[in-house]
């Protein structure tokens, strides 16, 4: 009888184990894409908060090739591929939080930071 309890009692942790790993997995790539979005925006604030302003090719160069690995035994990972419509959506989330003023001289499109406050 003690064995019967203990092979239940194990396959119940098996089954608790393999639910728990189950659920991270499928949630991990929602959580990668968080941290290569906070990962962006820090970037882009970094730049800014280095100078008064900064032009909009300057960001896409900064962020071309930029790359997030899934972590270890981990396959996922998200790298930039078009660095201009990350940087548009970025940059525009920033100008609807107030963060950021567009200036434009022409075809010259720059950006300056009106706040010290960082988020993300």
């Amino acid at each position: 009888m003690d064995i019967i309890i203990g092979i239940v009692l194990f396959a119940m942790a098996f089954i608790i184990l393999y639910a728990w790993g189950f659920i991270k997995a499928q949630r991990k790539p929602q959580v990668l894409q968080l941290k290569f979005k906070k990962m962006v925006w820090n970037k882009v604030m970094n730049l800014l908060e280095g100078k008064n302003r900064i032009e909009f090719k300057d960001i896409i160069n900064s962020l071309d090739g930029l790359e997030l690995k899934g972590g270890f035994l981990s396959n996922l990972s998200i790298k930039v591929e078009n660095p201009e419509e990350l940087a548009n959506s970025i940059l525009d989330e920033m100008v609807e939080r107030g963060l950021l003023k567009i200036h434009s001289r022409g075809k010259v499109i720059s950006y300056e930071l009106l706040t010290q406050k960082k988020e993300g």
